[in-house]
């Protein structure tokens, strides 16, 4: 390692900030994969080890990134995070999720279409995440947040919990997680009042199925007004 100095500019949504050397000059541009360790994620005032080289511009920056000591400060009073743990609650809430929803739709509270839905919408929104990780690793325009969301909101977010947590992205955002936490109560709100009594469903077409769906949605938003 050829210095050490503190990180004094951080945007964890792109990954990359600056590191200012100890002894003084310019800040060193850091990108996240350029640390030896991506966790914990670095946070403002952690002191790191690194190697000066020279990009492709011939400016000077930092790789091979080590933590030389814990955090003393961090953004915005975050807490220290808990991704396992986290990450695990995750991955069994989308399991009962679908347990559950197939177990409704097996009694007739929904149409079988509904689980080729959520499938569908879930794909999309995994595919999503993992190439919004993809740009930010190679420093490319990002996925916009809204549309992740969007996606999430119209039934995607069991795909999207699970890719936040295999591809290790957005999970250290708060701002993120929040929105994320209320598209997925604002769906499951949305199902739960579109759902029928047991064995309401007949085997049929999605056609027959769509008015049903749109009826009791117009019921819904009539009772709301």
């Amino acid at each position: 390692m050829s210095g050490k100095g503190e990180l004094v500019k951080w945007d964890d949504a792109k990954g990359y900030g600056f590191i200012r050397p100890e002894g003084g000059g310019a800040d060193l541009f850091a990108h996240v994969r350029d640390f030896i360790h991506s966790y914990p994620r670095p946070c403002l005032g952690d002191a790191f080890l690194y190697e000066r080289v020279l990009d492709g511009k011939g400016r000077e920056r930092a790789r091979k990134i080590m933590r030389q000591q814990k955090s003393q400060v961090r953004p915005e009073g975050r807490r220290k995070a808990k991704p396992k743990r986290r990450g695990l609650f995750s991955i069994l809430f989308v399991l009962m999720f679908c347990g559950l929803f197939a177990i409704l739709v097996d009694h007739g509270l929904y149409p079988k279409e509904m689980l080729w839905y959520y499938a569908a919408l879930s794909l999309v929104s995994f595919v999503g995440y993992g190439a919004d990780k993809y740009k930010a690793v190679n420093k490319q325009f990002r996925t916009p947040e809204a549309q992740l969301h969007l996606v999430d909101l119209l039934g995607g977010w069991p795909g999207g919990l699970v890719a936040q947590q295999l591809f290790r992205h957005k999970i250290s955002k708060k701002s993120f997680r929040e929105v994320v936490f209320g598209t997925v109560i604002l769906n499951l709100g949305v199902l739960f009042c579109l759902r029928e009594k047991p064995g309401y469903w007949p085997e049929g077409s999605f056609e027959e199925y769509l008015p049903a769906l749109l009826s009791r949605i117009d019921r819904y938003l009539d009772f709301l007004n």
